[in-house]
């Protein structure tokens, strides 16, 4: 059951504002003046910055509307601009007959659109049941080799409830339970028949729920995104290692069950990442090197959130030179470096640096980019390590 304000976060806020057509038409005498006044509405939604969503009613009445004469500028050419750069957000309501016979003959106008109708599920139904498919122009399209995947977020809410109560310490669980999976699953399925149709059901070989990540799963991740780290840093000849104990540290401070890995690749990219480009940077960590991350025992301890855990990660690094066989010089100590609180103090003989960086190790550190980084997230800018 919905519940009251449960909307997607790109309609939180967002006001639905009919504009009427015929209205804007209505009375416009000169040349020009329905364009002034379709151009005027246009830059009052513009300011609202996505804020506000149009809602016109016979879409096809669009195409045409205002135009004066041989003049090509009509409302739907006025649309366009805002449409393509993602400027106006529209629903447009029509029937199928006039879809077909105007906006269809429009075709930068109707790819800016998205082809949403009631009926979407028969054909569905037909390329489940005869592996083909014909649109509305007798064009046939073959899905004989093909195979058909499905993805909906029905039941989600169950699965991340389930997920919520597996991660809870034995205590808030109340004793022992039935498996929070078995009953999230069984809810998810009850919403999947309670939304698609059985005849539809009917014709799919399999459905499958997908459990949320959990921690011994984010571990597997956590190897992954270091050896990724790892391959970043080998042009400088530098070789980088997670202990266990460390990789175990950054699921527990990173694991969320609501956004998957996606929070542990952040999670790395502040706590370590940063941490290693300063080091570069500021000739702690020189090319020909290995680096050992770890984490205290008494930092590994710390429940996520509890009182003095650390903000900066609780990661001490250990720098050793590689062997003269590796390209490494063959002499000088090892040296730690502690990561605790954003900086990085000396441990086992090695000489502290303040947690902040000068503004010209800043500048470097902006100017470094970072090779094969193409599959990071778009939401984190990386802070790279080569020359």
């Amino acid at each position: 059951m919905e519940r009251a304000g449960d909307v997607p976060e790109t309609l939180r806020d967002v006001r639905l504002i009919s504009l009427d057509m015929g209205s804007l038409v209505a009375g416009a005498k000169y040349r020009g003046e329905f364009e002034e006044r379709l151009k005027a509405v246009l830059a009052e939604v513009q300011q609202q910055q996505g804020k506000v969503v149009l809602f016109i009613d016979e879409l096809h009445l669009v195409l045409g509307a205002g135009k004066a004469g041989d003049s090509a500028m009509d409302a739907a050419n006025l649309l366009k601009p805002m449409l393509a750069r993602g400027e106006l957000r529209c629903i447009g309501a029509t029937t199928l007959g006039e879809y077909r016979e105007h906006i269809e003959k429009d075709a930068a106008f109707e790819r800016r659109f998205q082809q949403a109708h009631a009926e979407v599920f028969n054909v569905l139904l037909s390329i489940l049941d005869d592996g083909r498919v014909t649109d509305s122009k007798g064009r046939t399209v073959n899905f004989a080799n093909t195979v058909v995947i499905l993805t909906s977020n029905l039941g989600s809410e169950a699965l991340l409830s389930a997920a919520h109560k597996a991660a809870a310490p034995p205590a808030a669980k109340g004793g022992a339970a039935a498996d929070p999976y078995k009953e999230a699953k069984e809810s998810v399925m009850a919403a999947v028949r309670r939304f698609f149709r059985p005849e539809f059901l009917n014709r799919l070989d399999d459905v499958v729920v997908f459990e949320p990540l959990r921690p011994a799963q984010l571990l597997g991740v956590a190897r992954l995104l270091g050896s990724e780290l790892a391959g970043r840093l080998a042009p400088r000849n530098i070789g980088l290692r997670f202990t266990d104990a460390a990789l175990a540290h950054a699921v527990r401070q990173s694991y969320d069950p609501t956004y998957g890995a996606r929070p542990l690749r952040r999670w790395l990219e502040q706590a370590v990442i940063t941490t290693l480009s300063r080091m570069i940077v500021s000739g702690e960590l020189p090319d020909s090197s290995d680096v050992v991350v770890d984490v205290t025992a008494a930092e590994a301890a710390k429940a996520v959130g509890a009182e003095g855990a650390s903000s900066g990660g609780g990661f001490f690094y250990i720098v050793t030179p590689k062997p003269a066989g590796e390209g490494g010089l063959g002499q000088g100590a090892a040296r730690g470096y502690g990561g605790v609180g954003g900086g990085y103090g000396g441990v086992g003989g090695g000489q502290g640096v303040g947690g902040g960086a000068s503004a010209a190790a800043a500048a470097m550190l902006k100017g470094l980019e970072a090779p094969g980084s193409e599959d990071m997230e778009d939401e984190e800018d990386d802070v790279g390590m080569r020359d």
